[in-house]
């Protein structure tokens, strides 16, 4: 993983949604003269979630950005924090590999995401995204897994999950 400093570190929040969260935290993260490298967010039943990668270009504890960030809480909120060092590098070596979507859809029912993801492991497939909001638009009631994978598998390969029943996918 790229970033634009030697000192790089995996930061997660979660706290009550609501405006100036992003705001509060990219404020923290540029006190102490770092940078946000890559950043994904959601809100999930009124809980807003965050994870960057930051990085610093002077050393310092995790703990250090992890304060910082609790002090910026907007509004109270009561930010809950995690920080850990992560591994940069001067060049990506990662291999690009091809990406697929898979989605499914049918009746929710207690399981059948660990299922699914049982499934795609065994196959030695990474779940890379999984958004999921199965409470809205036109399949109201009705699970949507849908993923974005990349296997580490050669390109033409096919996994036999078409006109497999849930109970089938184990």
């Amino acid at each position: 993983m790229m970033t634009r400093f030697p000192h790089g570190f995996v930061l997660t929040v979660m706290s009550d949604d609501h405006p100036g969260i992003v705001a509060a935290v990219s404020n923290a993260v540029e006190s102490l003269g770092g940078n946000i490298d890559s950043c994904s967010q959601t809100v999930l039943g009124g809980y807003f979630t965050l994870i960057m990668i930051v990085s610093v270009p002077e050393p310092i504890e995790p703990e250090q950005l992890a304060c910082g960030i609790r002090g910026a809480e907007s509004r109270g909120a009561g930010y809950q924090v995690l920080v850990r060092p992560a591994q940069v590098s001067d060049n990506s070596t990662e291999e690009v590999a091809e990406r697929f979507v898979i989605s499914a859809f049918g009746e929710d029912q207690p399981g059948i995401v660990r299922r699914f993801s049982q499934y795609l492991a065994g196959k030695d497939i990474n779940i890379v995204d999984r958004p999921q909001d199965k409470h809205t638009g036109l399949y109201r009631g009705f699970l949507i897994f849908h993923s974005e994978v990349k296997p580490n598998v050669k390109p033409f390969s096919t996994f036999p999950l078409c006109g497999r029943t849930d109970s089938q996918i184990a």
